[in-house]
């Protein structure tokens, strides 16, 4: 986004400049899809992992192995995920939000684009 936001904000215009903004577009979204895509797809290999152990048959085990699975279950129960910060997790929906932003942005500085050249 701030590369939208340099952008727009030094340029007068923007006939020249659509190779640039449509490479900038293409490489950002290619880079947020492959992340958010890398961060779901280890949130879905967990996730079947998990399932995959809970239907193991464990009752005919000994003492020592089922001790090892519940420890395993419970370590597995708490969900694995890339995270920048607190609240945003790598995945599909930060996608989504950041496609959200992207636009916003876009018409944001769309509107005071053309403010500027407009002054009524």
């Amino acid at each position: 986004m701030s590369i939208v936001v340099c952008y727009f904000g030094f340029e007068d215009s923007l006939r020249d400049q659509y190779f640039r903004i449509c490479a900038i577009t293409i490489m950002s979204f290619t880079t947020l899809l492959g992340t958010a895509g890398f961060g779901q797809a280890i949130e879905d290999y967990k996730t079947e992992i998990f399932n995959a152990l809970v239907e193991v048959e464990w009752y005919d085990w000994d003492e020592f192995n089922k001790k090892m699975y519940l420890m395993l279950l419970i370590s597995l129960s708490k969900p694995i995920k890339i995270k920048f910060s607190e609240n945003i997790s790598v995945n599909y929906e930060m996608g989504v939000q950041m496609g959200k932003a992207f636009f916003s942005t876009i018409s944001v500085m769309e509107g005071l684009y053309k403010s500027k050249s407009d002054p009524f």
